[in-house]
């Protein structure tokens, strides 16, 4: 496996990890799914811009698609299943 994927793919996991650990409170305020967020697209972006754009571009879609869902733990969880999607294939 290539180096940059395996890099991609365990910052991919981390990132999720942190997710969980949010959503395991019931009503995840808007200032936590903010700030994993934040991290969520920075790591993302660092690790797999320039590997393939497409990755980081397709999550950024996918927050949009996000905002029409009525809580941030829905957010977050949409957004869990496509970084993991990535993990899967990587």
């Amino acid at each position: 496996m290539n180096q940059n994927r395996i890099q991609i793919k365990n910052s991919i996991l981390e990132i999720v990890s942190r997710g969980l650990i949010i959503t395991t409170s019931s009503n995840v305020s808007d200032e936590q799914y903010n700030t994993w967020q934040h991290y969520a697209q920075m790591m993302l972006h660092l690790c797999s811009f320039q590997y393939n754009p497409t990755i980081y571009i397709n999550y950024l879609k996918i927050c949009t698609n996000a905002l029409a869902l009525s809580s941030n733990n829905e957010r977050i969880r949409l957004c869990i299943n496509y970084l993991l999607g990535v993990a899967k294939i990587l």
